[in-house]
């Protein structure tokens, strides 16, 4: 039960405080109130190699047992320009220790992951006690051997070991997930050196008791009724014929700056520029107009800069900013290089 913030940006690298703006970022900060089991966050771009901005790839992680609202690093890491970035608010599955293991980001081969959501049977078994769902056990030490959480991200893992690629991973994840655990939220966003790929997932029904209750008791009572949505913006320049249409459920559909690419970059113009885009003047993210290294530039030009950013409820995703609720069952997937998404569904 936990809350996620992502964003992948290609050309640019940007700050949670940049992506957001500064009242957005502290009003994610605040819903450590609840959160407040640890919180993390990766920071960087591609694991390994170069990113888009052409700096290494390394990664940067943080994690703590404190909650964010009272950890002065959160602050110091919210300025800290990324190409892509994972943010998790932990608040712990009922019987899963409080302890720096079990606090996300997890990281397995070149993959991230976070995740919300409890993974337990109608009787109140969780996956972790579970002899008769098959998962590679290695694999879920090697994550985090406490944590339900783990065992999602080291199912995705042996899909990804098999050779198909994240997204399809995730998608055939959750499947093998739903037919022991229908119930369960798989709410995640996870990337690997290629791609990015932001999942909403709940069975749809009503927000637990205790969560509407925790939230009731702080005042937020009716943050708590989307509590399980996902809600995502596009973070480059977005023309004026740009569109989104989910199709048909299962359809792969997609977003960009151009009205329509096909898959990751490769667009239909002949004269857009490498990251699949033509020129383009100040952009704004967060409210303010972002230059190529990442730094609020007045009204320099951002040549390139695209992306996307995706976040759970609890605060603030105002439509005249540009953000879109993330239908149930589908997912976002970026291509890390360009900035290109698009919505796929499960």
């Amino acid at each position: 039960m936990c809350r996620l913030l992502g964003y992948s940006i290609s050309a640019a690298r940007l700050s949670l405080r940049q992506v957001l703006g500064p009242a957005a970022t502290s009003d994610f900060r605040r819903l450590s109130e609840i959160h407040r089991d640890g919180w993390g966050v990766a920071l960087g771009g591609c694991q390994g190699g170069l990113d888009s901005v052409g700096q290494p790839g390394d990664q940067r992680l943080y994690h703590t047992t404190m909650a964010a609202y009272s950890d002065p690093e959160f602050n110091t890491l919210a300025d800290v320009p990324a190409e892509v970035a994972l943010w998790h608010l932990r608040w712990g599955s009922p019987g899963i220790p409080g302890i720096m293991e079990n606090v996300q980001p997890f990281t397995y081969d070149d993959m991230t992951f976070i995740h919300n959501g409890h993974i337990a049977s109608s009787t109140g078994v969780n996956i972790l006690d579970d002899p008769t769902f098959e998962v590679d056990r290695r694999t879920v030490v090697a994550i985090s051997p406490h944590s339900d959480s783990a065992v999602v991200f080291a199912v995705i893992a042996g899909f990804v070991s098999a050779g198909l690629p994240l997204d399809e991973a995730v998608r055939r994840a959750v499947a093998k997930l739903r037919r022991s655990y229908p119930n369960a939220s798989y709410n995640c966003i996870v990337c690997d050196s290629d791609r990015f790929v932001a999942l909403h997932a709940t069975s749809g029904a009503p927000t637990l008791g205790e969560i509407v209750n925790s939230y009731a008791d702080y005042g937020w009572g009716g943050q708590a009724d989307d509590y399980g949505d996902m809600w995502y913006r596009a973070t480059g320049p977005v023309e004026s014929g740009h569109r989104w249409d989910t199709g048909s459920p299962a359809s792969d559909t997609f977003e960009t700056a151009d009205d329509f690419t096909a898959p990751f970059g490769r667009t239909q113009n002949a004269t857009d520029n490498a990251h699949g885009m033509g020129t383009a003047g100040g952009v704004e993210v967060g409210g303010c107009a972002v230059g190529a290294e990442g730094a609020v530039e007045g009204d320099a030009a951002v040549e390139g800069a695209r992306g996307v950013v995706v976040a759970s409820s609890g605060f603030q995703h105002p439509q005249s900013e540009g953000w879109k609720a993330l239908p149930n069952n589908h997912m976002i997937v970026s291509a890390l290089a360009t900035g290109d998404f698009r919505i796929r569904g499960l």
